[in-house]
């Protein structure tokens, strides 16, 4: 007779009452999840398990114990009790918690309990988050994975977050100080560059007290409206126009720092802050210009010093590069961490050029958490893309086993998750793993950049046709297993889509040659294309969409596939090709927003132009030489068709138009505002002879002097011509 299984959830009395959600009972969503998860699993419906609310442990430890195979206690923090439900199911029955949309109990799963069991568990980090989608999208998903920080808004039910920002975490100060609001009474509160004080795509004059003042009374403000967060960042703008005033550069010149005038700014507010709410924590990012640790200033108390590796190379782990930029951050991380009361570390895991492109940076994960954590980084947040990027999930499971325990054993644990993730095709998808990293490892000098372009040397279509023979392979191994099939064509997306692109990036859709004829489509294009419809649309059942659709980037990935698709040299060759507005790839910036867009224009050839925005300068528009269709050996001269919608009282560069190669100006253009007619007009650019990596790039004027104003309403480009010289 089978003895039915009972679950007593009780919780334990709090030590303290003023944390937010003191009195939510966890211990039954513990129980609610033990009872889900366990159905089926022979063996645990014989089995008493009882969960109890107790923080002995703090807030995400628990301690599991059984005495004489009797009934099992699980007990822990508000977290904590939750986890150890996990922990049993995992432990004992083999249960593998791999995505959202996929956890693994195995097939004749059993509960194997010893009878005799006693063991405490906390983790090595007090906040852990990683920044992939499916986790900080799915708040039940990031619980199974032990995750507590902001991102995945997990409610007070099933534990909360360690932190609730109040406001924005990134880039603060454009909303507590905005220079639309402020500028034009306060022109000396903003950035002086070259002896003129800048009101638009600024920073702050950090040395300005009644600066700093506003921005206290308006983050007490946010304070007061935000009564249940308990963290407010306090950033920097997203440009590099620091202020270049005497004061600021003084300091900086006394501290050998130029974090040090931001760093007194933030610690002055600080100190103002926790005599109002002293259980508050100001968090102070290094970050670019604001990364050294300064000579004397030191954080205080409650302010959290954000350290972030983005000038790091991610080829191998931070501490074995010999890279320029993961030699600095190793020293950057030693001083942070040594004078800061509480350390923040944010580190990457995706190429955020494209997520879809190889990353191989698995086996980096392991030594660089436990990096972190022997320097007494507190707080952990490893940063990721979209689902079904290259090894999303993996990487995904992977942070949260390594950020509670970096000692795991990494292959073992890539073990556990592709025989639970992939079933019969792991094997195979093993193999893809190890020959991308040995591809990137076995170079003399291994380099691998967050901004990574593809890198065919590197990553080689040899390595590419394997890949893709291993996802076929694998998914032949699993024959009519639907979940792991879908499991292994999203894996595979990141192959194909590789492959894609690299046909795509040679495509023509302009033509400028005499022989048009020695140009042909790559044969295996449309087939690739064909796979990649069909997957893109099954990747909505589980999130994939966001990747293929999302704006920027990837829009533009998918439009060149088109394009490529449509492939069709034309019948005569000509001297003279030109590239339309439609032909031009629209750039983002930081955050992800478009710096232009495709508008209707009367006047336009095509009746349509690219208006490149004026809230920044720089380039706007490009298009690269490889998808124009060149006589080899020629050379070119490139003109472009510009038109400037003045400002009154602008002044300085109109515009600035180049051809540049790995990213340096072999030919470029610009003008000022009084030298520009109204209308549209063409403006040469430069010859070159089309070689390799070069493209055109357009944009706005750059930042004038006098008032910080841009030096147009807007500027526009309808064509750019190639003439065969």
């Amino acid at each position: 007779m089978n003895t039915m299984k009972m679950i007593v959830a009780v919780a334990a009395m709090m030590s303290f009452a003023a944390v937010a959600g003191a009195g939510e009972d966890t211990s039954r969503f513990a129980a609610d999840e033990w009872k889900r998860w366990s159905s089926g699993i022979s063996g645990a419906d014989g089995v008493q398990i009882r969960f109890v609310r107790d923080d002995e442990d703090g807030d995400d430890g628990f301690r599991i114990s059984r005495r004489g195979g009797g009934e099992v206690l699980v007990s822990g923090g508000r977290r904590g009790v939750i986890y150890g439900a996990y922990e049993l199911l995992e432990r004992f029955a083999g249960v593998v918690f791999c995505s959202s949309w996929f956890t693994c109990v195995p097939e004749n799963a059993a509960l194997s309990l010893p009878p005799e069991i006693d063991f405490v568990e906390k983790p090595a980090f007090v906040r852990r988050e990683a920044g992939w989608s499916d986790a900080f999208r799915h708040a039940d998903f990031s619980v199974r994975c032990r995750f507590n920080g902001w991102r995945s808004h997990i409610p007070e039910s099933m534990g909360g977050m360690v932190v609730r920002y109040g406001g924005k975490m990134g880039h603060s100060l454009s909303r507590l100080l905005p220079p639309e609001k402020y500028a034009k009474a306060h022109p000396e509160w903003f950035s002086e560059i070259d002896g003129v004080r800048r009101t638009a795509y600024t920073q702050p004059c950090f040395s300005n007290v009644e600066m700093r003042n506003q921005v206290l009374t308006n983050l007490l403000e946010e304070i007061a409206r935000n009564p249940d967060a308990n963290i407010f960042a306090i950033s920097q703008n997203d440009n590099q126009n620091y202020c270049r005033c005497s004061k600021c550069v003084a300091t900086e010149a006394e501290e050998e720092s130029g974090a040090a005038a931001m760093l007194r700014f933030v610690n002055a507010i600080a100190e103002e802050v926790e005599k109002v709410r002293p259980d508050l924590v100001i968090q102070f990012p290094a970050y670019q210009a604001t990364r050294v640790v300064p000579k004397k200033t030191k954080p205080r108390r409650n302010v959290m010093v954000n350290l972030c590796s983005i000038n790091a190379d991610f080829a191998l782990p931070l501490a074995e590069s010999d890279a320029p930029g993961s030699k600095e951050f190793i020293r950057l991380l030693e001083g942070w961490s040594k004078c800061s009361k509480i350390f923040y570390a944010y580190h990457y895991t995706t190429n955020y050029r494209y997520y879809l492109h190889p990353m191989p940076n698995i086996h980096n994960i392991a030594p660089d958490i436990r990096l972190f954590r022997d320097s007494g980084a507190t707080h952990l947040h490893l940063q990721g893309g979209q689902s079904h990027a290259a090894f999303a999930e993996l990487k995904e499971w992977l942070i949260a086993k390594l950020s509670w325990n970096p000692d795991r054993d990494t292959d073992e644990l890539i073990d556990v998750f592709c025989r639970a993730y992939y079933g019969a095709g792991a094997p195979f998808v093993k193999e893809i793993i190890a020959d991308e990293e040995n591809c990137l490892r076995s170079r003399k000098t291994p380099r691998l950049s967050i901004f990574a372009t593809d890198k065919p040397e590197v990553f080689t279509d040899g390595l590419l046709e394997r890949s893709r023979e291993r996802w076929r392979k694998a998914e032949a191994a699993v024959g009519d297993d639907s979940d792991r099939l879908h499991n292994l064509r999203m894996g595979e997306m990141a192959t194909v889509a590789t492959m894609m692109d690299r046909i795509a990036d040679k495509a023509k859709w302009v033509w400028a040659t005499e022989h048009p004829e020695s140009f042909s489509q790559n044969p295996e294009f449309p087939a690739l294309y064909e796979w990649m419809k069909v997957a893109r649309k099954e990747s909505e059942r589980t999130g994939g969409v966001h990747l293929t659709e999302q704006p920027g980037n990837e829009a533009w990935f998918i439009e060149k596939w088109a394009r490529a698709l449509r492939f069709s040299a034309p019948a005569k060759g000509a001297k003279v090709g030109y590239a339309r507005a439609g032909d031009l790839f629209i750039r983002q910036g930081s955050g992800g927003q478009q710096l232009g867009r495709v508008v209707a224009d009367p006047a336009a050839e095509g009746g349509q132009a690219v208006e490149a925005f004026t809230h920044r300068g720089g380039e706007v528009v490009k298009i690269a030489f490889a998808n124009v269709a060149f006589d080899r050996g020629a050379r070119y001269k490139i003109r472009a068709r510009i038109r400037v919608a003045k400002k009154e009282g602008g002044r300085g560069e109109a515009f600035y138009a180049s051809v540049k190669r790995d990213h340096r100006a072999v030919v470029e253009c610009s003008r000022k505002v009084e030298e520009v007619p109204d209308g549209y007009e063409w403006y040469d650019v430069g010859v070159v002879e089309p070689k390799g990596s070069m493209e055109f790039n357009f944009g706005c004027g750059r930042f004038a002097k006098g008032g910080g104003r841009m030096a147009v309403e807007a500027v526009f480009i309808d064509a750019v011509e190639f003439r065969k010289m």
